[in-house]
Parts: structure tokens; C-alpha cells; sequence
């Protein structure tokens, strides 16, 4: 294929091939008359099959009955599901990222493309997948992705990195961290391991709103600017109008839009040139391209006193292609599986497929439940945003304080009443808080909110309850994968 302008290689181009009934033999898929789904077949001394026959042949163990058991649900309402998925249609499955919190929740997605080829469910209006967002509005991407790409790893990692100073065989001393667009130190898995390697850091820079669990473990702190400080442009979003933020005040004492900060630091290091621009230059920049002055959708267009429609959502574009799929159609099988990060780990085949494995903790067989009975995961209620509005006083009116929620069952076992504060804990860290004994939440189950900082639980955090175990596949943040045990806290109100 044609030169790879990133790599100066040629690409390779994979076609799509399939067993051609016809043809009794491979054939270039969109040049096969008769394609055959199922079967084994003999090639050139090579046994090959096709990809469904593969896929049913790794997942004939999980029977009705069987994903009943896994779910403890009744096989019943398991089977009535299936049924109203697959024949009541079209279905529309919005995930965002909440089925994406455990260590083996990446399969999720390969298991609903493979229900949704299965049975139409992609394709057409009102059946689709994953989809969180409309169609973005196009931009120039080339005007902020200046220079050569440096290793991009998984902040998770970063415990293992600073403990062996090594990543992928080579050597990697860590010893600034710059700290931005997060606040890993309350929102991700792992915390206590995190807090701890931070600490092993010569240097730390925050850049935040507020003063969050990250930022009270950094040496400077700088306060950029909110959004309404501040002019800017995403061109995604779930509407058809791109959000442009208009400046509504002047940014207040020593705060600094993150443009601006890094040319200062450019200027410091003598590379000035790199933001030579205005922050409206950047942003004309990346935003008037001919295309998008031609459809309405330029700088110039987004200041004036009207909704800018993105001329790229279309009703044509509501509905997937999988045009970026190298098949030019829904896949639930990956050829060539690249791992979210490289360090030479070997890639098992399953990643290829439709699959099922136990998360890390949270599983109804875990021998750990005999010390951890209850199974413990985050939730992303409608006052939080992780946690950028944790401290909005108007918010915390509304929920002044974190919540357990615990099933009234497993509360009247340990002797716990409506608003109790409880010691949540197990052998990774503890919390204490109070709780909301309900029947909303499944017997063996706790939930805590997801974003809460640290001064605002009695004792400990949450976020400490997890731990990080990576899956070398995907690296995912796993905080909603913990087993846990929960007391009467006895130390009284904070």
C-alpha cells in the first residue's frame, strides 16, 4: 500500500478474506458469491476455519444457565432479555464508560459487537453501539500536536516505573511529574500505591481549579483558569452544536489559562516559537479550516449571536459505517490485537475474542469473600463530575457528605441503622462515612459515590479500597473491582 506518512513505510494492505461456497476456497470478500459462516476447511496444507465458527467454538460453555449463575439472576429474565434484544428492536446501547471499570471489562465491547452483528442491532437508525457522542466537528489536529511523540504509558504504571526505574527492558527515571486534566490521587484506582509513589518523586507540578487530593501532594501548585475564565472549543459533544466557550470574566489573581502556562515554560527553555501564537491565532488555527468556513463552522462564525450548527451531523451521520474498521463493517474479531501499551507482553489469543473472565476481586467465587464478603463498587451519581464539583457549595446543600450505600439485609447483620457511620475496609485501606441502608442496592453489594476528596471522609478514602492490578492488555482503571467488609465505626462524627 501507499507510504505511511508517520513510519515512511509502505502499509500493508489485509484484505478481508472469506470460505466462498462458490469458489470452494478463499476469496477476497467483496468479490465472494456464496460466503460460508460456519466450517473448518483444508488450504494449502493448513487447517483454517471461519471466524464465527472460532468465535462459537470459544464460547459454547456459557449457557443461559450458565450466565445466570455468573449474573445471579434467573435464567428466565437472562433468556427474556436475549429475546427482547434480539427481536424487538432497534436497540440502541449507550455505554459511555460505565461497563468499563473492571480488569476484564474491556470484553464487553467485542461481546455487544458480537449480539449486535448477530442480530442487526448496528448499522441502521436506531440501532447502535458504544456510541457516546455525535459526530465531532473537524479540526486541525496538526497545529497542537507539535513535535515528535514521546512514550504515552498509563499513569497506573507508575508505581511499578518508579520502583524499578526500567519500562519495556530500558531504563526510566522518572524525576518531575506535571499533573494535569486529572486528579489522579482521588479518582483512580490504587491510591494508597499511587499517593506513596508520588511521594518518591523529586518534583511534582499541579495545574488545577481547586485544591485537590492530587494537588495537596504537589511541590507548586497552579491555578488555571475555569471555563468561564477562559476562551476555548470542543468539537465533539452529544447535540449537533459544538461547544464554544465565550470568556465571561477575566481570569482571577494569579490564574492562568494552560496555553499560557506552557509558553512561559517554552519561553524559559528558549522554545518560544513553539506558542508564538495568540491563543485566538491557535484557535483560528485549528478551527477554520476551508471546510468548516464553508459549512458555517469557523472562528468567526462561533462570535456571532446565533447556535452554530456542526455541518458534519447529518442525519446520514447517525447512523455507524465502521468505515475505520479494516473490514468496512462491524467486527467483534480483532485480527492483530495491539495492546493499549507496549512493553513486550504476550498477547493471548481470547483478546481476539468475544470473551468471559472473572474481574480481579469482585466475583461470587473469590475465596477472598470469606474475609470480604461484600463486593464493592463506585457510582457516578448526578452531582459529581469525578470529582470537579466536590467542594460546589450549592452541590453539597444537596449531599453534604459521602454515602454508603449498604442493603438493609447485609446492615441489620452487622448491626448497622440508617445513618451509622461505618468502617469500610479491607487489606488494600479503609474509609469511614455514613450509611444509607436501602433496599436499592443488591444484598452482598456496597456502593460509594465516586470523586469525594479526602477531608471530606471522616477517616481514609475510598479510592483506597481498590488496588491496582493491571490487566497488560488494556491497563484499565479498575475502581469499580474491590471486596470489602463493613463495621460500625465507633469513633463518632468527625
Amino acid at each position: 500500500g501507499p507510504l505511511n506518512p508517520y513510519t515512511g513505510k509502505p502499509s500493508v494492505i489485509d484484505l478481508n478474506v472469506v470460505w466462498d461456497a462458490a469458489a470452494n476456497g478463499p476469496v477476497m470478500a467483496a468479490k465472494a458469491i456464496d460466503p460460508v459462516l460456519l466450517g473448518s476447511f483444508e488450504y494449502e496444507g493448513v487447517r483454517v476455519q471461519t471466524v464465527y465458527q472460532k468465535t462459537l467454538d470459544s464460547i459454547k460453555e456459557f449457557t443461559v444457565e450458565k450466565a445466570a449463575e455468573i449474573c445471579d439472576l434467573p435464567a428466565e429474565t437472562v433468556e427474556m432479555l436475549a429475546k427482547t434484544y434480539a427481536t424487538e428492536g432497534p436497540v440502541a446501547v449507550l455505554t459511555y464508560q460505565g461497563i468499563g471499570h473492571h480488569v476484564n471489562s474491556h470484553h464487553n465491547y467485542k461481546n455487544l459487537s458480537l449480539i449486535g452483528a448477530l442480530t442487526g442491532n448496528a448499522g441502521k437508525p436506531g440501532a447502535m453501539l458504544f456510541r457516546a457522542y455525535g459526530t465531532s466537528m473537524p479540526t486541525n489536529s496538526a497545529e497542537y500536536m507539535l513535535g515528535k511523540v514521546a512514550l504515552n504509558i498509563c499513569g497506573m504504571y507508575l508505581p511499578q516505573i518508579l520502583e524499578t526505574k526500567q519500562w519495556a527492558g530500558k531504563d526510566l527515571d522518572i524525576r518531575m511529574l506535571f499533573c494535569t486534566n486529572g486528579n489522579m490521587l482521588s479518582c483512580e484506582s490504587g491510591r494508597a500505591q499511587l499517593v506513596e509513589a508520588v511521594k518518591k518523586v523529586d518534583f511534582v507540578v499541579c495545574a488545577d481549579v481547586n485544591l485537590t487530593d492530587t494537588a495537596r501532594y504537589a511541590d507548586v501548585v497552579l491555578p488555571v483558569t475555569h471555563a468561564y475564565e477562559t476562551e476555548d472549543f470542543d468539537g465533539g459533544g452529544s447535540t449537533p452544536f459544538p461547544t464554544y466557550y465565550h470568556k465571561v470574566i477575566d481570569p482571577l489573581f494569579e490564574c492562568k489559562t494552560d496555553l499560557e502556562i506552557m509558553r512561559l515554560i517554552a519561553d524559559k527553555l528558549g522554545m518560544g516559537q513553539i506558542y508564538a501564537k495568540s491563543d485566538e491565532e491557535f484557535l483560528r488555527a485549528v478551527i477554520d479550516t476551508p471546510a468548516n468556513i464553508a459549512g458555517g463552522c469557523g472562528y468567526d462564525d462561533f462570535h456571532k449571536d446565533k447556535p452554530v450548527k456542526n455541518y458534519a451531523f447529518t442525519e446520514k451521520s447517525m447512523v455507524d459505517t465502521f468505515a475505520n474498521t479494516p473490514t468496512q463493517r462491524l467486527q467483534y474479531y480483532i485480527e492483530k490485537p495491539m495492546p493499549r501499551n507496549s512493553f513486550g507482553q504476550e498477547i493471548a489469543d481470547y483478546e481476539r475474542l468475544p470473551h468471559y473472565e472473572h474481574a480481579n476481586e469482585a466475583y461470587w467465587e473469590n475465596p477472598l469473600r470469606e474475609k470480604y464478603p461484600l463486593m464493592g463498587c463506585s457510582e457516578h451519581p448526578k452531582y459529581h463530575v469525578h470529582s470537579q464539583c466536590a467542594h460546589t457549595p450549592w452541590l453539597r446543600e444537596l449531599e453534604p457528605e459521602p454515602l454508603l450505600k449498604v442493603n438493609a439485609t447485609d446492615a441489620a447483620a452487622r448491626g448497622i441503622k440508617q445513618g451509622d457511620y461505618v468502617r469500610v475496609y479491607n487489606d488494600h485501606g479503609y474509609a469511614v462515612l455514613k450509611a444509607l441502608v436501602t433496599e436499592g442496592i443488591k444484598p452482598g453489594v456496597v456502593s460509594i459515590p465516586h470523586g469525594w476528596q479526602v477531608d471530606q471522609f471522616v477517616e481514609g478514602h475510598t479510592q483506597d479500597l481498590t488496588n491496582i492490578f493491571m490487566n497488560d492488555f488494556v491497563s484499565n482503571s479498575a475502581f469499580y473491582d474491590f471486596l470489602c467488609e463493613v463495621e460500625k465505626y465507633e469513633g463518632g462524627e468527625r
